[in-house]
């Protein structure tokens, strides 16, 4: 199986969908996607700044079992998965939702259900992404658009935040890019699929 997996770094694009492949979307690049197949995010200042009419398109929503609160941030027994997803049922019936377990809720001594499926460490929702599919699709290949190694975000992307966290144009410095690189890279070699990068003019390389 092929995914390609969207993101919101510089070299970003529209992905219209295909027989060829899967579309994987994270936070608000679902706004790049045609459908989405698998749906991942973290955290509510996303959520707060995504158009609820975009969740009509999602197949598969992959929800941390305790979401991250919107700025400064922060996880609580009281802030559940239902926060996100009993607004999304309203407006699409048919998607499906698979609760995760993340590293941050046991630094938080947050209890959740044994059989939810654990993530590893919460770096980023690239990790959760590359782990999940890794563990519950047969993914031979993922195309990553807008990963890149530099960081930072499309300009349509910046500023974007509400509250507190807008005056922020990039979380995404190339530090954080290159320590999320390397995490990324071990989850695909540990599920053994490849990783190519879709770059800014449409070509492609191999990284894994």
């Amino acid at each position: 199986m092929n995914i390609v997996l969207v993101s919101k770094g510089p070299s970003t694009r529209e992905i219209p969908k295909s027989d060829d492949y899967k579309i994987a979307a994270l936070n608000d690049a679902i706004i790049l996607c045609e459908e989405v197949d698998y749906f991942f995010m973290h955290d509510t200042d996303n959520w707060d700044i995504i158009d609820k009419e975009q969740y009509k398109k999602v197949k598969n929503f992959i929800v941390p079992y305790y979401p991250q609160k919107s700025y400064p941030g922060g996880f609580s027994e009281d802030y559940g998965a239902d926060v996100w997803i009993e607004p999304v049922k309203e407006i699409n019936p048919n998607c499906n939702f698979h609760l995760v377990a993340l590293g941050v809720h046991d630094m938080n001594r947050l209890q959740y259900p044994n059989e939810i499926p654990h993530m590893g460490e919460t770096y980023s929702v690239l990790q959760t992404a590359a782990t999940w599919l890794g563990m519950f699709t047969d993914i031979q290949n993922l195309i990553t658009c807008g990963i890149d190694p530099e960081g930072g975000y499309h300009p349509m992307f910046e500023y974007k935040y509400l509250g507190e966290r807008a005056k922020e144009s990039s979380v995404w410095t190339p530090e954080m890019a290159k320590v999320t690189e390397m995490k990324f890279h071990n989850i695909a070699r540990q599920f053994k699929y490849s990783i190519h990068r879709m770059t800014a003019d449409g070509t492609t390389e191999v990284l894994v």
